[in-house]
């Protein structure tokens, strides 16, 4: 375990978009932590459906200064744990932080509870949950806020 000091983490969530005002502040449209998914019957021998969620995360440094590594692993329900970002941030202490935001999109191959870990400098910082569930027939697809 490092005795580097660790940054703070404002927010974590799933939302459909982040909109980034002129001023450098973030509008979060639709917060979610579940996604109900319909498969059009027609469509079903194409592939399998897949989602578009973006991952929002801000950190205020606190103590922390210096360079650190921030990366994320998304483990789905029943498969091995898949690193599909990382990226060098420096935090300069006190409430000044980093935003960070990335666009998923997750074939479906499985219905279920996601998560995406969220690492500074190797260690799990914390967890963000998202739900994949299955229309019933007749269903819209659609995004549930937490």
């Amino acid at each position: 375990m490092s005795d580097q000091a660790k940054p703070y983490i404002a927010v974590a969530t799933f939302c459909e978009k982040a909109l980034e005002e002129k001023d450098g502040v973030y509008t979060l449209v639709r917060i979610i932590d579940s996604v109900t998914v319909r498969v059009d019957p027609a469509l079903a021998r194409q592939g399998k459906p897949a989602i578009q969620v973006t991952l929002f995360v801000i950190f205020r440094a606190g103590d922390a200064h210096g360079k650190y590594t921030v990366a994320f692993v998304l483990r789905e329900p029943n498969a091995a744990p898949k690193k599909f970002a990382e990226t060098s941030v420096i935090f300069t202490g006190e409430e000044r932080g980093v935003t960070l935001r990335t666009d998923l999109v997750l074939g479906v191959e499985e219905y279920g509870l996601y998560w995406v870990d969220v690492l500074v400098n190797g260690e799990k910082a914390t967890s963000v949950p998202l739900r994949l569930q299955r229309a019933e027939e007749g269903t819209q697809s659609s995004q549930t806020k937490t």
